[in-house]
């Protein structure tokens, strides 16, 4: 770590960091600033007056200029998006259903239990895709008999509840869910690779992330979305392209997760999985979770309640960086229990 500190390093070239972790920063000769480090990821405030007059500030990656990767994170946190960071199924995305039909004349609205039981269906696109096969929806909604024209309608109508769904956020209607952001940022500063794997749309994910967690710890995280693999939860495929971006094994991942199909795909992924449903998930099956919680964290109002510790794990009154190091032990520990 101590190879990346310090004022007026010298670099060769540099570029903000996406979301996957792809952009990065070479040493060398004609930039020059500060950083500070955050293991792959670092803040750079950069100066290249000599060489094209650009200055600037961001996120970015380290890779020294012979092409070796900077400080290598040994474990890694990976959350859910929506349920898990902020609590948005039945008071921000069944919302948004709802007003964008009504926007667009479409007679039909979800109540609370018809969502309640969509979201056994992995993404807002396949939640819609599924009322094709709903004898009610289709007594008062005339769809398309091709296939193709359907699929171009469910498009245009999550684009449209995309966009409902991004102004409430904007509008400060929807708050991250207790101790998410505290933990996130412990682990990060712990040396934890820090990512978010979700079914959701990107845009859509990607704004909730920041939100949740502020631009700048947002921006340490890697964003793996249901567009970018074949298979949704369950599947593993969402975890497992988010432990391969950090170049992480999946056993040394951990989940936090709010539903029994996210519980699935971490396990099947190899991970530990930490649960904190939500209202509308809470009577889902659980088992096999490392421990199952009523939030990360106690709030003034609400304690926090522990709902299933399988893995028998001492807690307070929230989940600490000590519980998570506990459920993913380093690896010295785990051969030696073995």
């Amino acid at each position: 770590m101590d190879d990346w500190t310090g004022e007026h390093r010298q670099y060769k070239r540099y570029q903000p960091v996406d979301r996957t972790g792809n952009a990065y920063l070479e040493v060398g000769e004609n930039w020059s600033g500060s950083l500070t480090p955050h293991g792959l990821a670092g803040f750079v405030m950069f100066d290249d007056t000599g060489g094209g007059g650009r200055r600037g500030e961001g996120w970015c990656v380290l890779r020294s200029a012979a092409g070796r990767p900077g400080p290598r994170r040994h474990k890694a946190l990976i959350f859910d998006c929506d349920g898990v960071l902020i609590d948005a199924e039945q008071s921000g995305h069944r919302l948004a259903f709802n007003e964008m039909w009504r926007r667009l004349g479409v007679p039909w609205h979800w109540t609370e239990e018809q969502y309640r039981a969509k979201l056994a269906v992995a993404g807002g696109r396949e939640r819609l895709a599924s009322l094709a096969g709903d004898p009610a929806f289709r007594a008062r909604v005339d769809i398309p008999s091709d296939a193709r024209a359907w699929r171009e309608m469910v498009a245009y109508w999550h684009q449209v509840k995309t966009d409902i769904y991004l102004a409430l956020l904007q509008r400060g209607r929807l708050s991250p869910r207790p101790g998410v952001r505290r933990l996130a940022q412990a682990a990060v500063d712990a040396g934890w690779s820090l990512a978010i794997g979700s079914s959701g749309a990107q845009r859509s994910v990607e704004a909730v992330v920041a939100h949740a967690l502020g631009e700048r710890l947002a921006a340490t995280a890697a964003v793996v979305t249901g567009e970018l693999v074949v298979a949704k939860k369950p599947a593993p495929d969402i975890y497992l392209q988010a432990a391969k971006e950090l170049h992480i094994e999946p056993s040394r991942c951990l989940v936090v997760e709010d539903t029994e199909i996210g519980l699935r795909a971490a396990l099947r992924a190899g991970m530990v999985c930490v649960v904190t449903p939500t209202a509308g998930t809470e009577r889902e099956n659980f088992a096999g979770a490392a421990v199952v919680l009523s939030a990360l964290a106690a709030t003034r109002t609400e304690p926090l309640r522990v709902l299933s510790n399988e893995s028998g794990l001492v807690l307070g009154t929230e989940f600490s960086l000590r519980q998570a190091e506990a459920l993913v032990p380093d690896a010295a520990v785990r051969r030696a229990h073995a």
